[in-house]
Parts: structure tokens; sequence; C-alpha cells
């Protein structure tokens, strides 16, 4: 058995075939949004099914992983099978860092993410998965001396959740989304 998982990153769509319990990916793929995703994820999914077939694997299971509510909307009219689920970003993240085995030790993560216009900083506590608040900053570039500018707004997010952070990670796709 396995799960097709697939979300949009970096201007695509990318599409992956986990085996569920031990989250190895057995397949992946890049698809361009060309014409536009609404076009994009039924095949992205019909081709991810025909590569599982070819490895004599059976789908269980699929998951939209959306950024907004929007876009949830706008994803759901794409699909037709019922049983698809769709998972917001946020929680897709949460999950995947309680279960990884490349931050096994840090229970919460500071989350840097580079967005068009700035940085949105959020702590990630994966044992209670939650998310806090995003602090944003514009940035009118993304310099290491700008980013290293929005320290003092990390430590406020820090400082409110009550929580020292185990990592920090630094993300994004300079979207105007932080999800």
């Amino acid at each position: 058995m396995a799960t097709i998982g697939t979300a949009i990153e970096s201007g695509s769509m990318q599409t992956v075939l986990l085996e569920p319990t031990s989250g190895e990916v057995l397949a992946h793929s890049t698809t361009s949004l060309d014409p536009d995703v609404t076009a994009v994820l039924p095949r992205a999914i019909s081709d991810m099914r025909a590569e599982a077939a070819t490895l004599n694997v059976s789908v269980d299971a699929v998951a939209v992983v959306h950024r907004s509510e929007s876009e949830r909307a706008e994803l759901a009219t794409a699909v037709t099978d019922e049983s698809t689920v769709f998972v917001s970003a946020s929680q897709s993240f949460l999950s995947w860092l309680a279960r990884t085995k490349d931050l096994a030790d840090a229970s919460t993560v500071l989350l840097y993410y580079m967005g068009e216009h700035g940085v949105s900083i959020s702590l990630a506590d994966a044992a209670d998965a939650t998310l806090t608040p995003a602090k944003n900053a514009a940035l009118d570039s993304m310099s290491p001396e700008r980013i290293g500018s929005t320290i003092p707004l990390a430590w406020e997010v820090v400082d409110e959740s009550g929580k020292k952070p185990r990592a920090v990670a630094l993300f994004g796709d300079r979207s105007s989304n932080r999800d």
C-alpha cells in the first residue's frame, strides 16, 4: 500500500508516492503548472497511479496539500475522486516534523519562511502539533544582512511561545503565501 501526495511548490506541482509506514519516497515527479493547476492536478495524480502500477504497489490514499482555503477550493474542483483528502500545508509540515528522522531531536523548530515580500517567523511544536501565529517583516532584499535584521522578531516569537527552539529552519519559495 502507498499514498500519493501532491502540493504546489516553487511554481510547480510536486507529486510523491510514499510508503506510509516508513515514509520512504517510492517515486517523485515535478510537473509545470502549465496551463493551470486544475488541469495539472488530475494528470499528476493519474501519472503517479501509473507509476505505482509499474512498481506493483497499490494506492490506498491520495492527499492534496493546500496553502489557503481559496487554493483548496480551486484544487477541489479538479479532483473527481471523493476519497481524496485535502490537508493544509501547516498540518502537513507538522505531521512531517513529528515523524522525520532529520530533526528527531528537535521537538520545537523556529521556522523562517522567506516569502515574496519578506519573512514570516513562527515556532512549530511537533509534540503538541501546534504552530504559533506568524510574525512578519517586510524586507527590501533577501541578503544575509536583511534576514539577520529579523533576529529581534524571532526572539519575540520565542518569548511569546514560552518554548525554546531546538532547531531553526529557513525555507520558502518567494510566493506571497507563507503556507
